[in-house]
């Protein structure tokens, strides 16, 4: 007979439990997991951090994080001004000059991820977590530790925190403290009442969501559309503007450019909301322009006036830019200041164009500057690549070529000849009198066939060669010249590059270079027939590039290049089915036609 053995249900019911307590959290710690990084860099052709530009609490522009991750609810710490979800990435914006970037995600172990350099203003960056690893013997969401995380979310962002009288930094914001350790915690924001309070560390994460009181009353200024309003002398904003002020008494001015400043004093008072009118006042002169020969075409800061004589009334004071064009001349610039009440005069004298060339293709007139040919020094004799030495090992050695006479642009292709030769204008920054980019090398074939075909004349894309003489000035360039870019040593009146342009530009607005070539330095980069290779060690005659490869030669830099770029000797290489909003065409002519 079998002896039964009976256990009362509750002590039996406790002692499954208790095991399964054990087991459930015994296999917790054995998957744990945490996010690890992938990689980690800087994505120099995303515009998103200029073109989305998020302002911190200085307004300057945020660098940009795009975090690649597929989890809900991640929460990111540290100089974090903003952060927008997307389906499989979040865009976290950091103050310029963050060094580091804290993420916490539902059940995984927070990571603080350190970035080897601080982060650079309006840069966007690319940060790829990789698949969670299993992390044996760590510490799981919902199990103890001895220490967690203070947490500090507040509206609106970017309130300073101070911790048992000490400044830690500003909302969003997370640090780590012992367990049941007591802290005093004051949140400020300049127009936001005090926020104060302490809390206890008692748990893996302890969330504080605190929403500050207002302090500030609303002032809409209305003014003119691009107006800069001020307050205090500093600008605010621009056009129709809401300024948030505390109680006090201020100077509000609307300035723009061509106006006279209009201001006025407001109190702000038991914060009261309130709108004010600030117009500033248009100041006019006018602008009589001649011309010998008569006749020449009229372009004011590239928008066209007609033909000269004229004579041109209710111009906005300020400085201009005039430029006479005609077929057989060359072009006649020069910078003028229009003053209030008063008439400028321009006399333009313009010189024989010589052999300069107007070919017209499908009633779209553009213009070929000869190059004659010559011997010159092809590359670069500078050694390192430090700001003061800029160079790549490409560029050298430097040696002769020695190049046949030919014609080359005397701008970049612009939009209304490319579309008028291809029917179509695939360009980003639209403008006729923009160079068309967003072409490829392909593209550019195709263009210089269809150009051909139209004219009845033979346009090739330049070879390396041709590009960087014409460049230099050609023949016509000064003894012993050492300029770094196209007609200068001082790139900020001759080219668009990153410092003074924020996109493409009208072409021949910039001054022109000894053979009266523009924009050969900036604005867009410019395709090249060649292969990219090495450099060769002996001297050349009518060089056509490297006979192998797979990546054809760009040149001259552009409006998003900074100015080492811009450089006449530096060599850039892309495939050729490449395309982008920095990159354009220049084309040049065999010598084989009769005017």
């Amino acid at each position: 007979m079998k002896r039964l053995f009976c256990i009362p249900h509750s002590a039996f019911c406790i002692k499954v439990s208790l095991f399964c307590i054990l087991l459930s959290a015994f296999c917790i710690s054995l998957n744990a997991q945490e996010l690890r990084i992938k990689s980690f860099a800087s994505d120099d052709i995303d515009l998103s951090a200029r073109t989305q530009r998020v302002l911190d609490a200085n307004n300057n522009g945020c660098a940009l994080v795009k975090v690649g991750m597929a989890i809900d609810g991640v929460q990111f710490f540290g100089d974090v001004v903003k952060v927008v979800p997307y389906v499989s990435e979040y865009w976290v914006y950091l103050a310029g000059g963050a060094s580091y970037l804290e993420i916490h995600a539902p059940r995984f172990l927070p990571i603080i991820y350190e970035f080897t350099e601080p982060l650079e203003r309006l840069r966007t960056y690319r940060l790829t977590i990789s698949s969670p690893a299993t992390v044996p013997g760590s510490f799981a969401a919902g199990q103890v530790s001895n220490a967690g995380f203070l947490i500090i979310n507040t509206e609106p962002q970017g309130c300073r925190v101070y911790l048992d009288g000490e400044e830690e930094g500003i909302t969003p914001f997370s640090k780590r403290f012992p367990l049941n350790t007591n802290i005093s915690y004051r949140l400020t924001h300049d127009l936001y009442k005090d926020a104060e309070g302490s809390v206890t560390i008692n748990q893996s994460q302890t969330p504080l969501n605190i929403s500050l009181t207002p302090n500030f009353a609303s002032v809409q200024v209305v003014t003119l559309p691009n107006a800069e309003v001020k307050v205090g002398g500093v600008v605010k904003g621009k056009g129709t503007t809401t300024l948030y002020l505390t109680d006090g008494i201020y100077e509000i001015e609307a300035a723009l450019y061509g106006h006279r400043p209009a201001k006025q004093f407001i109190e702000v008072k038991n914060s009261q909301n309130q709108t004010i009118s600030i117009t500033p006042t248009p100041l006019y002169g006018a602008l009589s322009i001649e011309s010998n020969p008569m006749g020449a075409e009229i372009f004011i800061n590239g928008i066209s006036y007609g033909k000269t004589p004229n004579i041109l009334e209710n111009m906005l004071a300020g400085n201009y830019t005039v430029v006479l064009k005609k077929d057989g001349f060359n072009d006649f610039r020069q910078q003028v200041k229009v003053e209030d009440n008063k008439e400028t005069v321009v006399s333009g004298v313009m010189d024989n164009g010589g052999d300069l060339l107007t070919i017209t293709a499908k009633g779209i007139r553009f213009k070929m500057v000869p190059v004659k040919g010559g011997t010159f020094l092809m590359g670069t004799t500078v050694s390192g690549s430090s700001a003061s030495s800029p160079s790549g090992a490409d560029e050298k050695p430097a040696h002769r070529v020695t190049l046949s006479d030919y014609y080359i642009g005397q701008t970049e292709v612009t939009q209304e000849l490319w579309e008028a030769v291809m029917g179509y204008n695939p360009s980003h920054f639209k403008g006729d009198n923009r160079p068309v980019e967003e072409v490829s090398w392909d593209d550019c074939q195709l263009f210089c066939q269809r150009l051909s075909s139209i004219t009845g004349l033979k346009f090739l894309l330049p070879t390396e060669a041709q590009w960087e003489f014409a460049a230099r000035g050609g023949i016509k360039t000064k003894k012993n010249n050492t300029n770094t870019y196209a007609g200068t040593n001082d790139l900020w009146d001759f080219g668009w590059f990153n410092d003074n342009a924020k996109e493409t530009q009208l072409v021949a607005t910039k001054q022109e270079n000894e053979l009266g070539i523009y924009d050969m330095s900036g604005n867009v980069w410019e395709w090249c027939s060649d292969l990219y290779g090495d450099y060769p060690y002996g001297s050349q005659t009518n060089p056509t590039g490297s006979q192998t490869g797979n990546y054809r030669i760009y040149r001259g830099g552009s409006w998003f290049s900074n100015q080492k770029d811009c450089r006449i000797t530096r060599r850039a290489n892309s495939s050729p089915d490449f395309a982008h909003f920095y990159l354009g065409l220049r084309v040049v002519l065999e010598p084989t036609i009769k005017r």
